[in-house]
């Protein structure tokens, strides 16, 4: 009887401090993923993305358990992570955007292939194309 009234005492510790934890685990997890997103793919983006909702969605089913100074930690480490996934989101952009002229040149390569210097065809002359091209790019 007493070792399970010392069991049933360790197992409510560990539950209570596992709820207690899920802001650190946070926290930590956020710290994890500033010191390692460089070198993230799109694949590990995806799973930290589930893994941060994982967290989160624990956080908040028992918010209302925590302290104000926990509370302010994981919004403080949600605010750092959504930061990441801008920046991560704005260096993608940036690099489609510093191959789209690459792509225009060989779409319109494309089209001389099709068309030759002629696109009596299309309705419209290659330097309409041409233009179109330019205000794209611009």
């Amino acid at each position: 009887m007493r070792r399970l009234a010392i069991l049933t005492i360790i197992c409510m510790a560990l539950a209570g401090c596992q709820t207690k934890n899920i802001p650190v685990a946070i926290d930590e997890f956020v710290s994890q993923a500033e010191l390692n997103c460089d070198s993230y793919s799109a694949e590990d983006w995806k799973e930290s993305l589930a893994e941060f909702k994982r967290l989160t969605d624990e956080y908040v089913s028992k918010e209302k358990s925590y302290s104000e100074a926990e509370k302010k930690m994981v919004t403080e480490a949600v605010g750092r992570y959504h930061a990441l996934l801008l920046k991560d989101g704005a260096e993608y952009l940036n690099d489609m955007i510093s191959k789209l002229p690459d792509y225009i040149n060989g779409l319109a390569n494309g089209f001389l292939d099709i068309f030759g210097d002629s696109t009596e065809d299309s309705g419209k002359s290659f330097e309409e194309i041409g233009m179109i091209i330019d205000r794209l790019l611009q």
